[in-house]
């Protein structure tokens, strides 16, 4: 619950996910939790966006290091 309050990229991908699904439509589904009041912030999402990919990135390199022996 706590992610879903502070987290815009996450409330966007929860009400994202449950249009989509409602409505079967991706357009309007993608379209709907920012047409809403639900105070997204359109540059919020996408830096959480980078970030959280910036990160899943990161990890996934190390990984791929440590896998291979640092080399």
């Amino acid at each position: 619950m706590q992610a879903y309050l502070h987290s815009h990229l996450i409330g966007y991908l929860e009400e994202a996910i449950a249009e989509t699904v409602g409505t079967r439509s991706l357009r309007r589904g993608l379209a709907f939790p920012l047409q809403g009041d639900y105070g997204l912030s359109r540059t919020r999402i996408i830096l959480e966006g980078v970030g959280y990919a910036t990160i899943v990135a990161g990890a996934s390199y190390g990984t791929y290091k440590l896998a291979n022996g640092g080399q």
